[in-house]
């Protein structure tokens, strides 16, 4: 016999990671569209979903490897919350996301190749950390109150001499990013800020949930 009588709501963690992903996916679209970066496009239309050009793909927790083709790649992963502050009503703590950057040098010359995939890879780290630095985000567009704060932990990269990386012809990159936030029993109401508006949504591809642009 259940004794709970009504659906679970999804997890602050989970609408955290959602948010990351499509904060960092509209900005850097923006980017993309308005200096038009050729760093920040993805290498091919998806007819999947659009046979128009559009910026890097942004997926959320995607477990299937990364080809050299679809680079450069954004996928952020919820990697754990930690709760150093709680009762039987709610769970606080620090949840930290994982966003990995992949890419590829655009140049066919194998002598420069590592070097310009690296450039680009440090360039594309640099925007999301300024971006999730940024004043507006401080509370990731959301009401205060729904998360205690968020900080740039760190940014990291892969040894280029990881074989599952090379395997694949692309570089790797991380960024720690760390948000303070609360679980309740009691279901809470998340409200935006004013003037937080988007058209992105969630599209449940091929490879993996990435974001896109419904206007």
């Amino acid at each position: 016999m259940a004794f709970i009588p009504d659906e679970i709501p999804q997890q602050h963690f989970e609408i955290i990671r959602d948010r990351v992903g499509l904060i960092i996916y509209q900005e850097i679209e923006n980017q993309w569209t308005e200096f038009g970066d050729d760093d920040l496009q993805a290498p091919l239309p998806n007819p999947q979903i659009s046979t128009t050009p559009q910026s890097l793909r942004v997926y959320v927790d995607r477990v299937m490897p990364v080809d050299q083709a679809e680079c450069p790649v954004v996928n952020v992963i919820f990697n754990g919350a930690p709760y150093d502050n709680s009762n039987p009503q709610r769970a606080a703590g620090i949840n930290t996301f994982f966003i990995d950057v992949y890419t590829k040098a655009n140049s066919e010359d194998s002598a420069n190749a590592d070097r310009l995939a690296n450039i680009k890879l440090q360039k594309i780290l640099g925007k999301i950390a300024f971006i999730l630095r940024h004043s507006f985000y401080k509370m990731l567009g959301f009401e205060p109150g729904f998360i205690g704060g968020t900080n740039v932990a760190s940014i990291q990269i892969a040894d280029s001499r990881d074989s599952s990386l090379n395997a694949n012809g692309c570089v790797m990159g991380r960024i720690v990013f760390e948000v303070r936030a609360t679980e309740y029993v009691t279901p809470v109401t998340v409200r935006n800020l004013q003037g937080f508006y988007t058209t992105v949504e969630l599209f449940n591809s091929d490879k993996g949930f990435l974001f896109i642009d419904t206007y």
